[in-house]
């Protein structure tokens, strides 16, 4: 990719996934994907990362990045979060009545880990090996409460760890239990994540799109089933090779998140502009 005069991604905001899509199955950044994404940003490209992790939980990669002026996206778009200003932009919290529902989980279900976020804070409900292994990624330094210890109001986001069969379990009774009353998407094999009915990345696309009036075109990059409503909001979505199977009917299949997706992504891009 040769530098020229004008920069020609200056319309342009480029916004991606995490986990399997930025960064690889090791969780981290191949280093193409740097490398791409600074040549990006000198062409005048915007770039923003939209994670379903929290923020603090994010922090590692968000440094890695060769800009820092940019939103960054949390929680899959409960939370917008202005680096430059050091506020919310934009927050989503679940609606009162979640102590009812995480006594359900804990009532009916003994196997599964349950997490829940705030900002700046995570708690851990009910513990499994899994949970641990999330803790650990995430860098996080949980309180290990009871249900009467976690926030009335405020959490933007809640985890549900377990094996495939589990977590399936869990959303469908969730979701008859409860209806009309948040989301719950499965994320990999082992995760499902609850969040507000209105919160998704696509809502935060859109924040973003009327927030930045001067960007022009949009295009996003993700590899599970949470990416599905910002694919709806872009001019082309892209989707990794390890991407799950539904998300590769939808969007342009690149190289996978080990081999630099993000590089094939803005080599499209350049070829295009």
């Amino acid at each position: 990719m040769e530098a020229v005069s004008m920069k020609k991604f200056r319309d342009i905001m480029l916004i991606s996934d995490g986990d399997g899509t930025l960064l690889n199955q090791s969780n981290q950044i191949p280093q193409k994907n740097i490398e791409a994404l600074r040549y990006f940003m000198k062409q005048g490209g915007s770039f923003v990362l939209a994670t379903g992790r929290p923020k603090n939980g994010a922090r590692h990669i968000w440094e890695i990045l060769p800009d820092h002026s940019m939103p960054t996206i949390y929680f899959n778009g409960a939370l917008i979060y202005d680096p430059t200003q050091q506020a919310a932009l934009h927050a989503d919290v679940l609606p009162a009545g979640m102590h009812q529902v995480l006594q359900f989980l804990l009532d009916d279900f003994s196997e599964i880990g349950i997490e829940c976020y705030t900002i700046d804070q995570a708690f851990v409900l009910q513990d499994s090996e899994i949970t641990q292994m999330h803790i650990k990624m995430l860098h996080e330094t949980p309180q290990y409460v009871s249900v009467k210890d976690i926030p009335e109001t405020g959490i933007l986001k809640m985890f549900v760890t377990g094996s495939h069969q589990e977590t399936r379990a869990v959303q469908h009774s969730l979701l008859e239990t409860f209806p009309n009353m948040f989301q719950a998407v499965p994320s990999g094999d082992v995760f499902l994540e609850i969040f507000s009915l209105q919160s998704d990345k696509g809502a935060a696309v859109r924040f973003l799109k009327q927030y930045y009036p001067q960007k022009k075109r949009f295009y996003a990059v993700g590899d599970n089933y949470n990416d599905f409503s910002m694919f709806r909001e872009v001019e082309q979505a892209f989707v990794p090779e390890n991407g799950v199977p539904k998300a590769k009917e939808i969007g342009r299949v690149v190289s996978s998140c080990d081999t630099g997706a993000l590089f094939d992504v803005i080599q499209y891009l350049d070829a295009l502009y």
